[in-house]
């Protein structure tokens, strides 16, 4: 048995694993989602309107890079969230927050100030990216 074969038998056993396979989208709790959405929206707002409130931080290009980052995935929350979305939409808006620090490491001391909203934009992110109850 080749290397395809011993994939397409695993795959087999364990059943369809994608939209391709079975030609169903994963179920979306809609509702759930929208609000996540806009959760998500208006942390990433407001933890780039904290961080963009100091002129001096600002004039470093990779700071100010990455308040234009965050108000970028905002925009995009707010977009789908009007436009429509599927699963594989809001998994790829969740995997665009790019954290400002690296889990379970020292707070650099220019990110202090703004820990409990980071904290909160990644909780956000992190349940879009949750499989919901509803959607098992």
């Amino acid at each position: 048995m080749g290397l395809m074969d011993r994939l397409r038998a695993r795959r087999t056993a364990s059943g369809p694993e994608s939209e391709e396979d079975t030609g169903v989208p994963p179920a979306v709790d809609v509702e759930t989602r929208r609000r996540q959405l806009i959760d998500l929206d208006a942390e990433l707002r407001a933890l780039a309107r904290e961080m963009a409130s100091d002129p001096a931080r600002m004039r470093n290009p990779g700071w100010a890079g990455k308040v234009a980052d965050y108000r970028a995935v905002a925009a995009e929350a707010a977009a789908i969230e009007r436009d429509g979305f599927d699963r594989a939409a809001l998994t790829d808006l969740a995997n665009q927050v790019v954290p400002l620090y690296r889990a379970g490491v020292d707070v650099p001391p220019e990110y202090l100030p703004f820990t409990q909203a980071h904290g909160r934009v990644m909780a956000a992110a992190d349940a879009l990216r949750a499989v919901l109850p509803s959607e098992t």
